[in-house]
């Protein structure tokens, strides 16, 4: 478990590179005759060493649960509401117009919703709406038009 081998009449069997695994039990030749074969792992886990057969679960740091993206090396404690960098290690609330829900990343409000700032994506009510991304508020119904659904 853990490794492939990486070609026909190998003699060698190769460790699966950091941020993968192969947990195959090693009874089926094909489970690991190619580096396709280990897996990339799976939000909040990782892979901090060569030829895992399975990844280990972020840890708890000073009362913060770490967070990794698919098929990291390392966790990260970027908490909600924050861009992180992760070279220096800085962080930055996200922007009015923005949202993150954790991982490092603030994301434009998608269209139909409003983003003040930080964790928060909330769906424009009936009675307005959100045609453009990045927005920090939903636009009321001018005087003779209605919209009677969430989200729009």
């Amino acid at each position: 478990t853990g490794k492939f081998q990486a070609g026909s009449g190998s003699s060698t069997c190769l460790d699966c590179p950091k941020g993968k695994f192969n947990g195959a039990d090693g009874t089926l030749a094909t489970d690991h005759d190619e580096v396709k074969d280990c897996a990339r792992c799976a939000s909040g886990t990782y892979a901090d060493v060569l030829g895992l057969s399975a990844c280990e679960d972020c840890p708890v740091v000073d009362g913060v649960q770490q967070t990794s993206a698919p098929g990291a090396s390392a966790c990260g404690s970027c908490p909600a509401g924050f861009a992180c960098n992760s070279v220096d290690g800085s962080s930055s609330p996200c922007a009015a117009g923005t949202y993150s829900d954790g991982g490092g990343v603030c994301y434009d409000c998608p269209a139909g919703y409003r983003c003040p700032g930080g964790t928060d994506r909330i769906a424009c009510p009936p009675g307005s709406s959100q045609s453009e991304e990045g927005q920090e508020e939903c636009a009321f119904c001018p005087a003779g038009k209605f919209q009677r659904n969430e989200n729009a």
